[in-house]
């Protein structure tokens, strides 16, 4: 039993800047070509560690209704030459609803080595072990999973060897986030044992952050970032392998997308850029005073080509009071919820501090004065 893990590839022409991808199908552009060509990596990275099952977590594409040209790269990009088979369970967003089949990857399932999975199914191994894959399901998943493990329980009769846990979840611990430990399609690490029984390796997409929540219980993390709300050089590309006693976590070169302050910040970030080693993009997003634009600029233009995008403290602090005005003309509560997201969103934070948690605390305010 050797299994490899990798989630949340978000495949799509994504047009914040994508470009046409030269030698790729059309209407194929530059951050779909640099996914897939990860993607790709990830596979060939499975098969020289010789693992036999490749498991995708979800939320391969980023929508439901992708290119055919991008279903064909993906296909090609998870076709293997020796014996590897890839079995990819459906995310929230490659669903399209919960009936069969209703989802993006309908169309790669039983083609080459690729298996789909949109209902609960069990891998069984001849030499012993199991792996328990749960795909997306819309509702609370503190009401749902229980249930759902217990049937695959129930099926699965006696067991034995290593007891996999595959799912696409986010994974909350005590100090998760509030915004995110609210969120539905979530799950209590700590609950795990307790209510659904004992798993050597519990492995969950969604959340995009590689983590260990607990000894043996891992956020598998994105093997692509999808934009500034993924920030920074590592955490990502991840590629977990577990060999039936221990995983080995993996980080795959490929897209970063950084965001740093002022003129210190943006020398640091290009020096990192010209010591990556790989092809892929770094984005920029450079916040800086208004007087430091200009010596920005001419360090940007130092480095040579290089995406960014670059904002003062004044610009983001009244692009936030635009936005918050709009939303506040309707005096109602999703009016004023509306309102401080778009001020939060936009307004200047102190470095270190976390934007998300921000608003989460905002909004808990704002609730409880009314």
């Amino acid at each position: 039993m050797k299994i490899a893990f990798c989630a949340d590839c978000h495949l799509a022409n994504h047009r914040r800047y994508g470009v046409p991808s030269r030698g790729a199908v059309a209407p194929i552009n530059t951050r779909a070509a640099d996914i897939v060509n990860v993607i790709r990596a990830a596979r060939r990275k499975a098969e020289d560690a010789r693992v036999t099952d490749l498991i995708l977590l979800g939320d391969i594409f980023d929508t439901v209704a992708p290119e055919p040209q991008l279903v064909a790269e993906l296909s090609s990009a998870l076709a293997s030459t020796v014996d590897l088979s890839v079995h990819i369970i459906v995310g929230n967003h490659d669903q399209a609803s919960d009936q069969a089949g209703d989802h993006a990857l309908i169309s790669l399932d039983g083609h080459r080595n690729i298996a789909v999975y949109d209902k609960p199914k069990i891998l069984t191994y001849d030499g012993g072990g199991s792996v328990y894959l749960v795909p997306y399901r819309p509702g609370r998943a503190d009401d749902y999973l229980p249930t759902v493990v217990a049937e695959m329980r129930l099926h699965a009769g006696k067991t034995y060897g290593p007891q996999v846990l595959a799912l696409h979840l986010g994974l909350r611990a005590p100090d998760t986030e509030p915004w995110l430990a609210k969120a539905h399609d979530s799950y209590p690490a700590a609950d795990i044992a307790s209510k659904l029984g004992e798993f050597d390796l519990v492995v969950a997409g969604n959340w995009h952050g590689r983590h260990e929540v607990l000894p043996g219980v891992w956020q598998c993390g994105a093997l692509v970032p999808t934009g500034f709300d993924n920030p920074g050089w590592t955490g990502y590309g991840s590629l977990l392998i577990y060999d039936g006693r221990r995983v080995q976590a993996a980080e795959l070169d490929g897209p970063r997308f950084i965001k740093v302050y002022g003129v210190a910040g943006a020398r640091e970030a290009l020096d990192l850029k010209e010591d990556r080693a790989d092809s892929y993009p770094v984005y920029l997003s450079i916040r800086c005073a208004a007087d430091e634009r200009e010596e920005v600029r001419e360090l940007l233009d130092l480095y040579g080509h290089t995406t960014y995008e670059l904002t003062s403290d004044k610009e983001i602090a009244e692009s936030a009071a635009r936005s918050a005005a709009l939303a506040a003309t309707k005096a109602t509560p999703d009016g004023i919820r509306a309102a401080i997201t778009a001020y939060v969103d936009r307004m200047v934070i102190p470095e270190g501090v976390d934007r998300t948690w921000v608003l989460a605390a905002a909004l808990d305010y704002a609730a409880g004065g009314a």
